[in-house]
């Protein structure tokens, strides 16, 4: 029983040895040896205990830093990440504003991209406001021609339904989608 019980303390010492040797990431949890740490890095950490320490790999693929280890989350692809993976404008107005709405810089580009490539669709459709009017005109083109018909600004060919309701839910949403519904900008 004793023998047991000392073997038991001299692992216990040996993981505690384990312990001060290693340092943990403040992002993935997982403890690195010492040696992995820059200098700099390990000196900050042990002068003052609030500078947290993020390994390469959270650092490079998954955007977090020293300063901000916290996990956000894409609203439109669900991917999880940190600080670095956003846009630095809507993360602003997130932290600053309150606004709810973060997109990855993936996202932000996509829908950037698609909102081009449809502005490039509609320059070649004829329907789209003339009369500038609330309840548009008879002689507008997205005046209804007959009981219960649905037109929207390139409704003829250029832009499809699914493509109009991407727009509709864009914030803001593009000047020149306000100026094609003869809305005001």
């Amino acid at each position: 029983m004793k023998s047991m019980l000392s073997n038991r303390s001299k692992s216990n010492h040996s993981n505690e040895q384990d312990c001060e040797q290693k340092l943990q990431c403040a992002a993935c949890l997982v403890a690195f040896d010492k040696k992995y740490w820059s200098k700099a890095e390990r000196n900050n950490y042990e002068r003052d205990r609030r500078t947290l320490l993020v390994c390469k790999s959270c650092r490079d693929s998954r955007g977090y830093t020293p300063d901000d280890v916290k996990t956000y989350t894409c609203q439109q692809c669900h991917d999880k990440g940190g600080f670095k993976l956003f846009d630095k404008e809507l993360m602003h107005n997130m932290k600053s504003h309150g606004t709810k709405k973060l997109l990855c810089i993936l996202c932000v580009k996509q829908v950037k991209e698609k909102t081009v490539e449809l502005q490039q669709k509609f320059k070649s459709s004829k329907r789209f406001c003339k009369c500038f009017c609330p309840i548009h005109r008879q002689s507008c083109p997205l005046s209804p021609c007959y009981f219960n018909e649905r037109r929207w600004p390139g409704s003829d060919g250029c832009i499809t339904e699914d493509e109009k309701e991407f727009l509709e839910k864009l914030d803001p949403t593009p000047g020149w989608w306000q100026k094609a519904w003869g809305r005001r900008q």
